[in-house]
């Protein structure tokens, strides 16, 4: 079942990588903790090297994508006892009928046929009884403050967080609701439990310090209505200490989890990635400087229905973004940083607050040309300083 996901020999089931996190995650204290992640990272390396190396990027330098790639990322797990809370009938329906339950976070990468990259954030839990995989609908960031908290008690899980507090937020769902029929049909089905009819749900919490390092996590067993949204229902909040948990690179992570954008063109592997050169397609920066960046496509391809550009800063969060109509594929774009300020804590942002690029800083710009049938055809990257 799991063999069409993976291009090379490093995984060539859903089992093996699976029994591989589970002979990492073992070990018990720093030291196996270390080794742990650098098992890990070994891992991952030659998974994402094997992958590149395969990559279905064919002779014309274009994207031909076969099958689903996964690449997995990061994780985290620990145990807890949910004796004495108030939790869902599920738990001991289906999980535990001794309260012990073990959960695990693993973060990964899809990118489909289709060419785009996507994240596959799951959760998993275990107890004596049975064991689910959910996925996460939705990961957010926030920070909230005293007179926040005062003022919105109905959100319980604000004051254990506590005021000024960043926080990282993952909530998994059953995607019961029939507009999700989509992941259905994709290649995440594949890792997710079928739907149970009962609406499960888990909200999982990180409360991170100002060094980036994670102070606890906060987990909630939940239960939702038919279309995956809160059923009002309230249950138990389980604080743990982050040292409770065997980490798997998450933490490591954890800044650019809560900074960086989305990107649906290359996987965290592909920093450096080499632009092909393909006939009738070429991109090019013709300036960069605090003001704004021009960038050039040139594009001959009539199947080319429209062209995406993004532009990251050093951070890896996103400062620009524009789609182009099917008018205009080819041309000249300026591209200048967007002008709404955020939030104070978010001070690697700041480029939006001048209203210009900042000097001194190196800048990713991305270009996605895309198909009438919405796949990707030909992706290109450059990295700019600004002087």
């Amino acid at each position: 079942m799991f063999e069409r996901f993976y291009t090379t020999k490093m995984s060539t089931s859903g089992k093996e990588l699976r029994m591989r996190f589970e002979r990492i995650r073992r070990g018990k204290g720093k030291l196996s903790r270390l080794a742990g992640t650098v098992t890990a990272i070994v891992m991952l390396t030659v998974l994402a090297c094997g992958t590149i190396a395969m990559a279905a990027v064919g002779a014309d330098g274009l994207e031909h994508w076969d099958k689903n790639e996964v690449y997995f990322i990061d994780g985290t797990q620990t145990s807890l006892s949910v004796g004495g809370k108030n939790v869902p009938a599920w738990v001991y329906e289906d999980i535990t009928d001794d309260g012990n339950i073990s959960i695990a976070l693993k973060r990964y990468q899809i990118r489909g046929v289709d060419g785009w990259v996507d994240p596959m954030n799951l959760i998993e839990v275990r107890g004596n009884k049975g064991n689910m995989t959910l996925m996460a609908s939705g990961v957010g960031t926030g920070v909230h403050t005293l007179q926040e908290i005062e003022s919105n008690p109905q959100n319980r899980s604000w004051a254990l967080i506590g005021p000024d507090k960043l926080n990282i937020r993952y909530k998994f769902i059953e995607f019961a609701n029939e507009g999700y029929s989509g992941i259905w049909q994709g290649a995440c089905k594949d890792f997710i439990s079928p739907i149970s009819g009962k609406y499960r749900g888990i909200n999982l919490i990180f409360v991170i310090s100002d060094d980036w390092s994670i102070e606890k996590a906060i987990i909630e067993f939940t239960v939702n209505d038919k279309n995956d949204n809160p059923s009002g229902l309230e249950f138990s909040y389980m604080e743990l200490p982050y040292s409770n948990f065997e980490d798997i690179g998450f933490e490591d992570n954890i800044k650019d989890n809560c900074i960086k954008s989305s990107n649906n063109c290359f996987t965290a592997y592909e920093s450096g990635y080499v632009n092909k050169n393909v006939d009738g397609i070429n991109i090019s920066v013709s300036y960069a400087h605090a003001d704004g960046i021009e960038v050039n496509i040139q594009n001959d391809m009539p199947d080319i229905r429209k062209a995406e550009i993004r532009v990251y800063n050093d951070y890896g969060a996103t400062v620009f973004t524009e789609i182009s109509d099917t008018e205009k594929v080819s041309g000249s774009f300026e591209i200048k940083p967007r002008s709404e300020k955020w939030p104070t804590y978010m001070e690697w942002e700041q480029e939006n607050e001048a209203g210009q690029f900042l000097s001194g800083h190196t800048y990713r710009i991305i270009v996605a040309l895309v198909g009438n049938d919405n796949r990707l055809v030909y992706r290109w990257q450059d990295y700019v300083t600004i002087p």
